[in-house]
């Protein structure tokens, strides 16, 4: 007979823990879209000065919220610059984050929740073909850096609940802002 390695085990005891916590919470599930703007430093613009990128970014959270008040998970987004015809710079910021934040019910309709986590990025950029003879030079930036976040929620009924938050983030290529809105799900 065969004993289950460590890893094996290490994984099977994660399951279970995630099976018992998702029994006192609900899941979260909550697709976003909203404004953003990032503070693009002089090293990380295309034209090699200090720059404010307008932009639209999308995405999707998901995680559990237990019933402590305690929120736990992850998100995806994705922000891209206004960009008329590929004619001016493009920057595309991709995200993956995990975060954790705390539920503060203000009333039956209202909710608060202050959020921090660390955000894994991607920061592509690509020169504008305007008034650009040759090629376009294309550069692409990793890091990670912690985020906050303030969530307000507006439950309509036990499984659906409006959703806006502002989040502020001082990456090493410059500070973002954004705000944005969504339809949470719960269940």
């Amino acid at each position: 007979m065969q004993f289950p390695s460590r890893f094996h085990r290490f994984l099977l005891i994660l399951l279970l823990n995630f099976t018992a916590a998702s029994a006192c919470a609900d899941v979260v599930i909550t697709p976003t879209l909203g404004r953003s703007k990032i503070d693009l430093k002089s090293a990380y613009a295309n034209d090699g000065e200090e720059q404010w990128v307008d932009g639209t970014t999308t995405g999707v959270s998901a995680g559990y919220r237990f019933n402590s008040n305690i929120l736990l998970g992850g998100n995806l987004s994705f922000t891209y610059g206004d960009n008329f015809l590929r004619a001016d710079d493009d920057y595309h910021l991709y995200e993956g984050r995990a975060l954790i934040g705390y539920v503060i019910p203000l009333n039956k309709h209202l909710r608060i929740t202050p959020v921090v986590g660390i955000s894994w990025w991607e920061l592509d950029t690509k020169e504008g073909r305007f008034l650009n003879p040759g090629r376009e030079r294309k550069d692409e930036f990793t890091g990670s850096d912690p985020f906050v976040e303030l969530l307000l929620e507006f439950p309509i009924n036990r499984l659906v609940v409006i959703h806006a938050s502002y989040t502020q983030t001082d990456f090493d290529f410059g500070e973002t802002r954004s705000a944005r809105a969504g339809v949470s799900f719960q269940f």
